[in-house]
Parts: structure tokens; sequence; C-alpha cells
């Protein structure tokens, strides 16, 4: 019986999860078509009211995986974070759930996330339009002049979200962790790829005077968006560190010099952070 159960709570939370986000999304993007009048006050009252419904969107799914998933996410280092101050979040990525939780640990507890995402993404039915809406990032990977473009956008979106509180979020490694891609310096983790952590700094500070360096782990498994929605993922670990912006940590990334500090840097980071990983992963087997 519990495959038929697991694919009926599957059933049930994805129909509630496809509500939830068609009943937000309508009037996020109602409201993404008056923006588009060029009168800069309303534009960031619009701004605002669009983050709350967004907010509005992550307690009800909190509530869908509360009331049918009973997963268990243990949460380290929220009590010092507030939804008034400005963060960057730098974590790792295993998963597409991921996003899901990280929405679920910091919900009320940092500003609405916003998101890097591939260029790609935008043409995704309704969330690309909503995520486009919310003023989310959209990264081209591409060289020559969609480079400088890419840069000009990305720094265009951060413009906005220094009018009020934010959260943006680079998963630092460009995609999913995937064994096959797993180089000799990590275990855990993939290589950090530095430039667009450096350019949100660069673009943010000193708006954004802190980092918040998270660690996502699933103790069993890498889990896929199924497993989220059967109920299988018992046991998810979130642990997030403050890093304070430093001055060296500020600079253009076509500087040479800064680029092989900053890399150096982040890569030290990653490297400490594949050690938290393996320290959790051994306790987790010890109990």
């Amino acid at each position: 019986m519990k495959p038929i159960k697991q694919s009926a709570t599957a059933v049930i939370t994805f129909t509630l999860f496809i509500m939830n986000t068609l009943f937000w999304a309508l009037p996020i993007l109602i409201l993404s078509y008056i923006k588009l009048i060029p009168y800069k006050k309303l534009q960031h009252v619009i701004n605002k009211i669009n983050d709350q419904l967004s907010d509005n969107w992550v307690y009800f799914n909190k509530l869908n995986q509360d009331t049918f998933l009973k997963d268990s996410i243990k949460t380290s280092g929220l009590s010092q974070l507030s939804p008034n101050q400005s963060y960057i979040i730098f974590a790792n990525h295993q998963s597409w759930v991921d996003i899901v939780y990280l929405q679920y640990a910091l919900h009320k507890k940092t500003p609405s996330l916003k998101f890097f995402l591939k260029h790609e993404l935008i043409y995704i039915p309704v969330l690309g339009l909503v995520w486009k809406a919310l003023n989310f990032p959209f990264v081209k990977r591409k060289v020559g002049s969609d480079k400088e473009y890419d840069i000009q956008s990305t720094k265009q979106s951060c413009a906005e979200f220094k009018t009020r509180p934010c959260s943006l979020i680079n998963f630092v490694e460009g995609t999913r962790f995937r064994p096959e891609k797993k180089v000799a310096a990590y275990e855990y983790l993939l290589p950090p790829k530095a430039g667009g952590s450096a350019l949100a700094i660069e673009c943010l500070y000193p708006h954004v005077k802190t980092i918040l360096n998270i660690t996502i782990f699933y103790p069993k498994k890498q889990p896929s968006f199924y497993d989220l929605l059967s109920g299988k993922i018992k046991n998810v670990i979130i642990d997030i560190q403050e890093i304070t912006i430093t001055p060296d940590l500020i600079g253009s990334y076509a500087d040479p010099e800064f680029k092989k500090y900053f890399q150096g840097w982040l890569n030290q980071l990653w490297q400490n952070k594949d050690q938290h990983i393996k320290d959790i992963a051994q306790i987790n087997k010890e109990t």
C-alpha cells in the first residue's frame, strides 16, 4: 500500500502547488502590466506589493508541506536573521527541491527571495513571466557582446533591489551537483563559479553588507521533485553562516588582480563547505 499512498500524496500536493501558484501568479502578472507606466513611485509600490504576494505564495506552499509531507527540516543559524535586512546568499545546489526548502526555511526570516536564473527559464509557462515580474535577474552565459549585455541587465535588476530589503540567492556552482561532474578537490560539491558572486557584491554593496553562506544536505540521497511531492524526503539539513562583506571582497571582476583574489577566497569558502558537509554526513551515519 505504501507506493499507492505515496502516489496519492504526490497527486494531492502537486495539485495544491499548481493551484496556489496560479492563484498568486494572476495578480502579480496584472500588476506587472500596470508597472509599465513610467512613474517610479508607482513602480516601487507595485514591487513591494508583488513581494508580499510572493511571500503569500510561499506561506501556502509551506502549509501544503506541513499538512501532507511531514518532512523534517533541521535548520541552524536562523536566530540572527531579519526580514528588514538585505542579504546575498551563496548556496550549494543539490536538487530542484533546494528552492522549495530554502523558501520554507527563510520565509519571514529574510526578505522575499530572488534567484539568479538561466535566461532559458523565462520561457517556462506562467513561472517565467512571474519571475520576470518579480525582477529576478536572468543570466545569459555567452561570450562577446552578450556577456556585456548580461552584466548590464544584472546591474539593472540589482538597482531595483536597492530600493527595499532583498535576498538574492546565487547557486555558486552554476548547476546541480552530479557525481559524474565531480572533481578531485571536492567530494560533495562542484567547483564554484566566481563571476556571478563578485558581480552581485559589486552591484549591491553597501545596500547589502552580509553574505549568508548556506549549506544544503540530504542525508539519504539527492531527492527528485517526485520525492518531495510523495513525502519520501524525511530529513533535510540547512546550515546558515553569516559573513560580513569586507572591502577586499568588493571590486570589478574585470580586474585580473581582484579576480584572482576573489577566486581564491571563494575556493577556500567552498573547500570549507565541502568539509562541513563531510562532518554532517559522518554525524548522520553515526546516529
